[in-house]
Protein backbone atom coordinates (compact mmCIF):
# COMPACT_ATOMS: atom_id res chain seq x y z
CA UNK A 1 0.00 0.00 0.00
CA UNK A 2 1.29 3.34 -0.83
CA UNK A 3 1.34 6.09 1.61
CA UNK A 4 -0.36 9.64 0.27
CA UNK A 5 2.30 11.15 1.98
CA UNK A 6 4.71 9.69 -0.16
CA UNK A 7 2.86 10.58 -3.57
CA UNK A 8 2.15 14.53 -2.00
CA UNK A 9 5.52 14.51 -1.14
CA UNK A 10 6.70 13.48 -4.85
CA UNK A 11 4.04 16.07 -6.34
CA UNK A 12 4.68 18.93 -4.13
CA UNK A 13 8.79 18.69 -3.31
CA UNK A 14 9.94 15.13 -5.25
CA UNK A 15 10.35 14.24 -1.96
CA UNK A 16 12.82 16.96 -0.88
CA UNK A 17 11.85 17.90 2.69
CA UNK A 18 14.37 21.20 2.53
CA UNK A 19 12.35 22.53 -0.42
CA UNK A 20 11.49 26.13 0.38
CA UNK A 21 9.77 28.42 -2.69
CA UNK A 22 8.51 32.23 -2.14
CA UNK A 23 5.59 33.09 -3.54
CA UNK A 24 5.93 36.90 -4.41
CA UNK A 25 2.10 37.27 -5.60
CA UNK A 26 1.37 36.34 -1.93
CA UNK A 27 0.56 38.75 0.21
CA UNK A 28 0.28 37.38 4.08
CA UNK A 29 -2.54 39.40 6.55
CA UNK A 30 -0.88 41.09 9.58
CA UNK A 31 -1.61 39.13 12.01
CA UNK A 32 0.32 36.35 10.17
CA UNK A 33 3.18 38.34 9.88
CA UNK A 34 3.11 39.37 13.76
CA UNK A 35 3.20 35.67 14.57
CA UNK A 36 6.22 34.91 12.08
CA UNK A 37 7.86 38.00 13.66
CA UNK A 38 7.50 36.10 17.13
CA UNK A 39 8.16 32.51 16.08
CA UNK A 40 11.26 33.08 13.17
CA UNK A 41 12.73 36.30 15.15
CA UNK A 42 12.73 39.02 12.95
CA UNK A 43 11.93 41.93 11.40
CA UNK A 44 8.21 42.34 9.34
CA UNK A 45 9.92 42.47 5.88
CA UNK A 46 11.53 39.09 7.07
CA UNK A 47 8.24 37.89 8.44
CA UNK A 48 6.51 39.15 5.33
CA UNK A 49 8.82 36.64 3.16
CA UNK A 50 8.60 33.31 5.80
CA UNK A 51 4.76 33.96 5.51
CA UNK A 52 4.70 33.71 1.79
CA UNK A 53 7.27 31.10 1.43
CA UNK A 54 5.85 27.16 0.96
CA UNK A 55 7.94 24.99 3.66
CA UNK A 56 9.21 21.19 3.55
CA UNK A 57 8.55 17.96 1.29
CA UNK A 58 4.75 19.04 1.77
CA UNK A 59 5.16 22.56 0.52
CA UNK A 60 3.33 24.63 3.38
CA UNK A 61 2.63 27.97 2.95
CA UNK A 62 4.11 29.63 6.01
CA UNK A 63 0.49 30.92 6.92
CA UNK A 64 -0.49 27.54 6.75
CA UNK A 65 1.88 26.89 9.31
CA UNK A 66 0.96 29.50 11.42
CA UNK A 67 -3.19 28.61 11.36
CA UNK A 68 -2.29 24.67 12.05
CA UNK A 69 -0.03 25.93 15.41
CA UNK A 70 3.17 25.86 13.87
CA UNK A 71 5.23 26.81 17.22
CA UNK A 72 8.60 27.04 16.11
CA UNK A 73 10.48 29.00 13.26
CA UNK A 74 9.31 27.56 9.64
CA UNK A 75 13.36 26.94 9.00
CA UNK A 76 13.25 24.25 11.90
CA UNK A 77 9.89 22.87 10.45
CA UNK A 78 11.68 22.35 7.54
CA UNK A 79 14.49 20.39 9.19
CA UNK A 80 11.87 18.17 11.24
CA UNK A 81 10.46 15.36 8.76
CA UNK A 82 8.48 14.14 11.46
CA UNK A 83 6.99 17.41 12.06
CA UNK A 84 6.25 17.67 8.33
CA UNK A 85 3.97 14.56 8.04
CA UNK A 86 2.68 15.43 11.16
CA UNK A 87 1.59 18.49 10.05
CA UNK A 88 0.35 16.68 6.54
CA UNK A 89 -1.68 13.90 7.97
CA UNK A 90 -3.42 16.98 10.42
CA UNK A 91 -3.80 19.38 7.39
CA UNK A 92 -5.31 16.03 5.27
CA UNK A 93 -7.85 14.87 8.11
CA UNK A 94 -9.05 18.76 9.18
CA UNK A 95 -10.33 18.80 5.46
CA UNK A 96 -11.62 15.34 4.87
CA UNK A 97 -9.03 14.28 1.93
CA UNK A 98 -7.12 11.64 3.89
CA UNK A 99 -7.67 8.99 0.93
CA UNK A 100 -6.16 6.08 0.72
CA UNK A 101 -3.99 6.15 -2.70
CA UNK A 102 -5.83 3.55 -4.30
CA UNK A 103 -8.92 5.86 -3.91
CA UNK A 104 -7.12 8.51 -5.63
CA UNK A 105 -5.67 6.32 -8.60
CA UNK A 106 -9.38 4.88 -9.54
CA UNK A 107 -11.32 8.36 -8.95
CA UNK A 108 -10.88 11.26 -10.85
CA UNK A 109 -13.61 13.16 -8.54
CA UNK A 110 -11.25 12.33 -5.09
CA UNK A 111 -8.32 13.54 -7.35
CA UNK A 112 -9.79 16.62 -7.66
CA UNK A 113 -11.19 16.97 -4.58
CA UNK A 114 -7.94 16.69 -3.02
CA UNK A 115 -6.06 18.70 -5.39
CA UNK A 116 -8.58 21.60 -4.99
CA UNK A 117 -8.63 21.34 -1.41
CA UNK A 118 -4.33 20.95 -1.20
CA UNK A 119 -3.31 23.74 -3.78
CA UNK A 120 -6.45 25.36 -4.26
CA UNK A 121 -9.14 26.33 -6.54
CA UNK A 122 -9.36 27.34 -10.05
CA UNK A 123 -7.29 26.75 -13.30
CA UNK A 124 -4.82 24.46 -11.56
CA UNK A 125 -6.78 22.00 -9.93
CA UNK A 126 -7.23 19.91 -12.80
CA UNK A 127 -3.59 20.02 -13.68
CA UNK A 128 -2.67 19.22 -9.75
CA UNK A 129 -4.80 16.38 -9.78
CA UNK A 130 -3.65 15.08 -13.17
CA UNK A 131 -0.03 15.13 -11.97
CA UNK A 132 -1.29 13.30 -8.80
CA UNK A 133 -2.50 10.31 -10.88
CA UNK A 134 0.85 10.77 -13.01
CA UNK A 135 3.12 10.01 -9.53
CA UNK A 136 0.84 7.06 -8.62
CA UNK A 137 0.99 5.75 -11.91
CA UNK A 138 5.64 6.35 -11.30
CA UNK A 139 5.23 5.32 -8.38
CA UNK A 140 3.27 1.42 -8.91
CA UNK A 141 5.60 1.38 -11.67
CA UNK A 142 8.76 1.61 -10.12
CA UNK A 143 7.34 -0.54 -7.74
CA UNK A 144 8.95 1.46 -4.71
Amino acid sequence: MIPLSKVISQVESSGNPFAIRFEPAYTPNATHVSQMRSLAGCNDSTAKILCACSWGEFQFMGTTLIDMGLDISPIEFASRQDLQLSFFAKFCVQRDIDFPVDELRQSGAARLKFATAYNGPGQYAQAYANRILAVINDIVLSGS
